[in-house]
């Protein structure tokens, strides 16, 4: 729980900064107040060493997640029919054309031919016609993650353009 609140504690240090206030909302204080005394003195965010570093941790992994989307964005424009703002998360929404109309279908045959997983749209909703009808027809939205090691992201961006590509 300690490392849960100093993330949570640091975060929010971060971004009060960012808006020009002080340490921990008093708001944000009443919440953690069944902390134990660690957790809460960790939410002091005394040791500005360790909020320095977080600082760079939080900036080096923004970086990275825009860094990814870029070379998403550069590498599927010619399959990619629609895509999502990335916002403040770190995944997005593509829609691509597919070999398979069903998308779980697809989402296993993208699996077995490259080894890239993925979560069509359907499988975030209870609805599978309203994920079809938000796709257009020989298409789905996969949620693509952002958050994730350079070489790895590259990998599997690199595989989706070739299965895209053998299948289009």
């Amino acid at each position: 729980m300690s490392g849960i609140a100093r993330d949570l504690a640091y975060s929010a240090h971060l971004r009060r900064e960012q808006l020009g206030g002080g340490g921990v909302s008093e708001a944000l204080w009443q919440r953690f107040t069944g902390l134990n005394d660690t957790s809460r003195e960790l939410l002091a965010v005394s040791d500005t060493s360790e909020v320095k570093e977080y600082r760079l941790e939080l900036l080096d992994m923004y970086q990275t997640i825009a860094d990814n989307r870029r070379l998403a964005q550069e590498t599927l424009p010619p399959w990619q029919l629609a895509a999502t703002p990335l916002h403040a998360g770190f995944n997005y929404l593509a829609c691509i054309p597919s070999p398979d109309a069903e998308p779980v279908a697809f989402g296993r045959r993208l699996y077995d031919e490259s080894r890239v997983s993925c979560f069509p749209l359907a499988c975030f909703t209870a609805d599978t016609e309203l994920a079809a009808g938000k796709s257009p027809a020989g298409a789905h939205w996969l949620r693509i993650t952002c958050a994730s090691d350079r070489p790895v992201f590259e990998a599997q961006i690199e595989a989706l353009r070739t299965f895209l590509a053998d299948h289009s």
